[in-house]
């Protein structure tokens, strides 16, 4: 009689003890888990940088600066106020980036990009105020044409030229045509965010895919009316100037 009330004491003992231990895991984990959401969670959300917020851009209205050479004057539209002086570094990108001159070899005329220098060109930004870092540059350029003559031509090497008078397949430059040019650009904070800076690669299919375009603000905000510029093509100066609001939303494009 002993033994047997005995043992279902010791075994109602024992599960006592196993449903106290699970009791404590499961709270233990509970807490685990509470602690570790509440560290996620608790973390400061990321806030953006002054220059990458148009505060004065309504989301879905859009906003754009320009900036032109003073001989600008582009199928009757022009934008006034802006300034544009283009560097050493434009001819490398009319010719990699734009694919525009300098194709070949030997190149003379509108072929060559000296003439695409003396002509105009102008650089558009827009941005969108439900997009506040995504920014579309447009860039865009015209020979100098003369009212006297005009002419244009461009060889390859000579040794390749003979090769495709023998019959001999000589390839060709296969970068295409990228005027105006559109880059789908990103905004970034500078110079402690007292400024910004829009940065892309050239079009995938020139030889500039893999090189940056990076227009510099070190003083300006987009909300004000105008900033000094200056425009890198792969590490180089290609231009700088003014860049002034426009006068419509789309910059007249």
């Amino acid at each position: 009689m002993y033994q047997s009330e005995t043992l279902p004491k010791k075994e109602f003992a024992m599960k006592k003890a196993w449903v106290y231990t699970l009791s404590v895991f499961a709270v233990v984990a509970a807490m685990s888990l509470t602690a570790c959401n509440q560290n996620k969670s608790s973390g400061p959300a990321p806030v953006l940088a002054p220059a990458l917020v148009p505060y004065s851009v309504p989301p879905g209205t859009k906003i754009g600066f320009y900036a032109q050479t003073t001989n600008f004057n582009p199928y009757g539209y022009s934008n006034v106020g802006g300034s544009l002086s283009v560097q050493s570094g434009w001819t490398n990108m009319l010719k990699e980036a734009m694919g525009v001159c300098n194709r070949e070899y030997s190149t003379g005329g509108y072929a060559n990009c000296s003439s695409w220098m003396n002509g105009w060109h102008d650089i558009v930004f827009m941005m969108d105020g439900s997009a506040a870092s995504s920014v579309q540059m447009i860039i865009r350029s015209m020979p100098y044409i003369s009212n006297y003559y005009n002419y244009y031509y461009q060889f390859p090497k000579f040794e390749d030229l003979a090769l495709s008078l023998l019959g001999f397949p000589v390839g060709s430059n296969p970068q295409g045509f990228f005027n105006p040019m559109i880059l789908n650009s990103t905004i970034w904070p500078v110079n402690n965010s007292q400024g910004f800076e829009i940065r892309s690669y050239g079009p995938s299919m020139s030889q500039a895919y893999n090189k940056h375009i990076q227009l510099q603000v070190a003083q300006g905000k987009v909300e004000d009316g105008q900033f000094n510029f200056q425009l890198y093509y792969n590490g180089a100066l290609a231009a700088s100037g003014t860049m002034v609001r426009c006068q419509t939303q789309n910059c007249g494009l």
